[in-house]
């Protein structure tokens, strides 16, 4: 198993013996029986909230929120990505 961080994989290509020819974005090519990209994901927050509105962020840039999903602003609670924590679907439909 070979793990790479902060590297996108830019092209796969099957060749004729079954391996996977990987070129990524740093130049490196590499070959694998198998792949698995995760992406990853980082809130995007443009147009979120009405201007003048500021919430606290965590330093991963996501929407600070308490054991109740309320916001540095007690009138606005969010849940999903936004709050970072585990980025699953089932995370974005809890209710309060």
């Amino acid at each position: 198993m070979n793990i790479r961080f902060n590297t996108d994989v830019e092209r796969i290509e099957k060749l004729a013996n079954g391996d996977l020819s990987l070129t990524l974005n740093n130049g490196e090519n590499i070959t694998a029986q198998a792949v698995l990209f995760a992406t990853g994901r980082k809130p995007k927050m443009e147009q979120l909230l009405a201007d003048g509105l500021e919430l606290t962020l965590t330093k991963s840039q996501h929407i600070k929120v308490n054991d109740t999903f309320q916001t540095s602003i007690p009138s606005i609670y969010a849940v999903g990505d936004v709050t970072g924590g585990m980025e699953l679907t089932p995370v974005a439909l809890k209710k309060v």
